[in-house]
Formats: structure tokens, C-alpha cells, sequence
């Protein structure tokens, strides 16, 4: 057995947090998911927690696309290359192969709507949706048609506070 000196305890607090010690991976997934998310959605408040604005997908805030983990929204992939050369070894970009050179992904969230989940479950059932819905279901979405279901969505978003509102009316 080693003596106690030589063996030191971990300690059960973490310094900069006062919270409990994360191994070194932990850290950096925690790191990550907070530097993933978009601006407009991790904006921090006066009492330091996070604000999420409730109207907006929480992935992508709205913008209905998220930047490309693997390439980092740059579109393109630093690879490894051997060759046979004086140095040994050599980096080379090609495409990024998650996002074809892209750079974003559709987000997978609120599939590009930019509306949260809990509001697109309920829109996806309403008449004025139908339009999104087949686009949803039917066609290939990407980046580039982005902005044209972001459009019917704006249109069919004005149909349902338009039919509430001559509802109130009524009553």
C-alpha cells in the first residue's frame, strides 16, 4: 500500500463553479453544446441562466439551419494525407461529406419551419399548414430551398392569426 501522503484525494468541488468535478470529456461536451447553440438562442440574461426566446426553434433560432458540426460551417474537411514527400505527412481540405460543401444542415429540430416543436405539432394539424405539410412530407428540402417554405410558413402563420381574430370578433 502506498503511504497516505503519496495518495491525495479528488476533491468534490469544482473550483471555477463550486460544482461537482467532470472528467476532462465532460467539460468539453458541455463546452460544446453551449458554444453550438445560436447567438439569438443562448443570449444571457441579468441573472446569468440562459434565455430562449419561446416564439423560436431553440436549435437553429429560427433561421431554420444549423451550422455543420464536422466542418464547423466552413464546408470544407481537413484530412490527412500520406504522400510520399520530404515531410511524410500532409493536411488537405476537400468537401466537408456531412454537408456536401455546404457548410449547414437542415435543422432536424423544426425542419426548417424555424417554428419551436411545440407550436409545429399543433400549426402541422391546422388547414393553412397544408401546403408546409406536403412540402415536409414530399419534397426534398435543403438549404437553398429554405427560404420559400420559411415563406409559405409566414403566410400560413398571417391565415391562423387572421381566422383567431375574426373568431374573437364573432364572440
Amino acid at each position: 500500500a502506498a503511504p497516505a501522503s503519496a495518495r491525495e484525494e479528488p476533491s468534490s468541488m469544482c473550483g471555477p463553479c463550486g460544482g461537482l468535478p467532470l472528467g476532462r470529456r465532460s467539460q468539453l461536451g458541455l463546452l460544446g453544446s453551449v458554444a453550438a447553440a445560436p447567438a439569438a438562442a443562448r443570449a444571457e440574461g441579468p441573472s446569468g441562466l440562459v434565455k430562449v426566446d419561446p416564439s423560436r426553434c431553440v436549435d437553429c433560432a429560427g433561421v431554420g439551419y444549423v451550422d455543420c458540426i464536422t466542418c464547423r460551417g466552413s464546408g470544407q474537411f481537413k484530412m490527412l494525407g500520406f504522400k510520399e514527400a520530404d515531410n511524410g505527412s500532409m493536411y488537405q481540405f476537400v468537401e466537408c461529406p456531412d454537408c456536401n460543401g455546404v457548410g449547414q444542415h437542415l435543422c432536424s429540430r423544426c425542419s426548417g419551419t424555424g417554428l419551436p416543436s411545440s407550436k409545429l405539432k399543433g400549426f402541422l394539424r391546422d388547414p393553412s399548414f397544408k401546403k408546409v405539410l406536403y412540402r415536409l412530407k414530399r419534397q426534398k428540402i435543403s438549404v437553398e430551398t429554405l427560404p420559400k417554405i420559411q415563406e409559405e410558413v409566414r403566410q400560413a402563420l398571417e391565415d391562423v392569426k387572421r381566422r383567431k381574430a375574426e373568431e374573437l370578433a364573432e364572440v
